[in-house]
């Protein structure tokens, strides 16, 4: 499992690849045994790639629901340093995602928003920065709109 993985998060972004990455992410959701793998999602947040890097991150929002041991909390700075990623295609991919964190810990709610408000989208494309502000309005209301 551990070669798949490491594999899937180093593939380049084709169709096959992404189908073998939902199924990798149907099992975070699905089965404890996928959180052993922690230690591979969070090196895979310094990938060279910004696909390396966004399924990093999705699986770790994916399996946070596993993480009896803390293991969010030690690492939050690296995981929600992915939102200021040079490629504003990956904070776009990233921000829904953050969803699943705040639903099984809604007491980083504060957090998640501080760092979302405190982003310079300065760097991305006029264009980019509508939609990633789109898009975080949309996490902020459904925070917003829900018991989270």
């Amino acid at each position: 499992m551990e070669e798949e993985i490491k594999e899937v998060l180093a593939s380049k972004d084709t169709k096959e690849s992404l189908q073998r990455f939902r199924k990798l992410e149907a099992r975070c959701v699905e089965s404890k045994e996928m959180y052993q793998y922690w230690p591979l999602y969070l090196a895979g947040l310094q990938g060279k790639t910004s696909c390396n890097r966004a399924r990093s991150f999705k699986l770790l929002m994916k399996t946070v629901k596993w993480d009896q041991q803390g293991q969010i909390d030690q690492h939050l700075p690296v995981i929600l340093a992915i939102l200021e990623d040079e490629k504003s295609i990956v904070v776009r991919q990233c921000v829904p995602y953050l969803e699943e964190l705040l639903i099984q810990r809604p007491d980083l709610k504060t957090i998640v928003l501080e760092k979302l408000a405190s982003l310079n989208l300065d760097k991305y494309k006029e264009s980019m920065q509508h939609l990633i502000k789109r898009d975080i309005e949309s996490l902020v209301n459904v925070v917003k709109g829900t018991s989270i």
